[in-house]
């Protein structure tokens, strides 16, 4: 009981914060500096859905969990493994994770990027699965951001595009994803769009022509 107390004391306090600061901004009272540090703003964003006891006003069972995680380039350390391979550490980060809504998520999450530097840094990154709820939460808060699909999540969406180009045959879907995969990972970017939209146009004009 004493725990659960102290978590609702820890989160009434977060959420006071939160809402004073988003306050600020909504209201053009908060202010950035004009130098900019040499260094890049990280946000990571995602959600997955989760089952809960309770049901809510829409009579569902089930809501959306959401985590965001902000840290900054200076944190990031590079070093080998024992392979020899090249891998990457954050130092320190912080972690906003929140079980609910979009907009009281935001406004925690506005709060970590705030006391973290955000506004601080030449450059600002969102990462995420590209959910239309994270561009548009982006669009507001953090307009000066660039938006990069993860790679994980970019591997899903050529996955379920290839299945369709090639109606589920693995023989043929698999290796096209892993080579598409390959040109994003060397930075081929324009070269894989290129090959990406004229296999949807060719998959588009077969079809025409059998139905024709």
């Amino acid at each position: 009981m004493i725990a659960n107390l102290r978590r609702t004391i820890i989160f009434n306090n977060d959420s006071h914060r939160a809402d004073k600061i988003f306050e600020s901004y909504n209201t053009g009272r908060l202010t950035f500096p004009t130098a900019k540090k040499n260094n890049i703003f990280y946000i990571e964003v995602d959600g997955s859905m989760v089952h809960t006891r309770k049901k809510y006003d829409n009579d569902s069972s089930w809501r959306e969990s959401k985590l965001g995680i902000v840290f900054t380039s200076d944190n990031i350390r590079t070093y080998r493994n024992k392979k020899g391979e090249l891998c990457h550490k954050i130092g320190k980060r912080e972690y906003i994770p929140y079980l609910g809504d979009v907009e009281n998520f935001k406004k925690h999450l506005f709060a970590a990027a705030i006391r973290n530097g955000y506004g601080e840094c030449a450059q600002t990154v969102i990462v995420s699965d590209g959910a239309l709820w994270i561009k548009n939460m982006k669009d507001e808060l953090f307009p000066d951001a660039t938006q990069i699909l993860d790679f994980y999540h970019l591997c899903e969406h050529l996955s379920d595009y290839a299945k369709i180009i090639f109606n589920r045959d693995e023989n043929l879907y698999k290796p096209w994803v892993s080579n598409m995969a390959e040109c994003f990972k060397n930075s081929q970017i324009d070269l894989a769009i290129k090959e990406i939209k004229l296999i949807g146009k060719k998959k588009y004009f077969d079809e025409m022509n059998i139905l024709l």
